[in-house]
């Protein structure tokens, strides 16, 4: 073992024990907020950083991707739109864990999350407003799978409400689709997509899936 990871692992080792009457005691651990947050990542994605994604594709895609990545580090704004499996997803929940390590708040939603609770306030008798103040409080905001939405003229007030309240009070705002770019300007609109665009990237992620790289690396 390397000196300095034995000096860490002692160090670590002092921190979870106290020595009392010649007996370690395991101190109780109160997780962090960034902890308590992690737990609430699907499984999938919870151990994921962006050091796991793997650039693929012709040389022109991973230039892309690789810009793509160092937006989403620097917390900029982003719309990425595409192929199924493009790794959109597990970018985002890596983008979230960078956001909430630097301590900012930082929330994922689909595109249903938000309609079914704006759809819960009809029901209950509570204000939409509740809802679009909900998704414009965080720091940062990841909409994915803004292609699973009904259509309807609500659903696309609401989620422009949300998006361009953001914009104007300057926060972060990434948006995914598996559907082409001109379908995330019917849902969101094309001048909120592209006040977003000019802050932040749009990616189109028009490269092969993902997913048969994790899978061949998993065997």
């Amino acid at each position: 073992m390397h000196k300095a990871d034995f000096k860490s692992m002692i160090a670590g080792l002092k921190a979870k024990y106290v020595v009392e009457d010649g007996d370690a005691q395991l101190i109780p651990h109160a997780p962090s907020y960034f902890e308590i947050r992690l737990s609430q990542f699907p499984e999938r994605y919870r151990n994921l950083t962006f050091a796991d994604f793997r650039f693929h594709g012709t040389p022109e895609q991973m230039a892309s991707q690789r810009k793509l990545v160092a937006f989403l580090k620097a917390g900029k704004p982003a719309v990425m739109y595409g192929n199924n499996g493009a790794g959109k997803t597990m970018l985002a929940f890596c983008a979230i864990r960078e956001q909430l390590m630097a301590g900012r708040d930082a929330e994922y939603a689909t595109m249903k999350d938000i309609i079914d609770l704006v759809k819960n306030c009809w029901s209950n008798g509570t204000s939409e407003l509740r809802v679009i103040e909900r998704y414009v409080r965080p720091d940062y905001l990841v909409i994915d799978e803004l292609d699973k939405g009904y259509g309807s003229e609500t659903e696309f007030l609401n989620i422009f409400a949300i998006v361009n309240r953001r914009y104007n009070d300057r926060k972060t705002t990434v948006l995914i689709s598996n559907a082409s770019r001109a379908d995330v300007d019917v849902v969101v609109g094309k001048s909120v997509v592209d006040r977003i665009g000019e802050d932040g990237v749009m990616a189109p992620m028009t490269w092969d899936s993902y997913r048969p790289i994790i899978a061949k690396e998993d065997r």
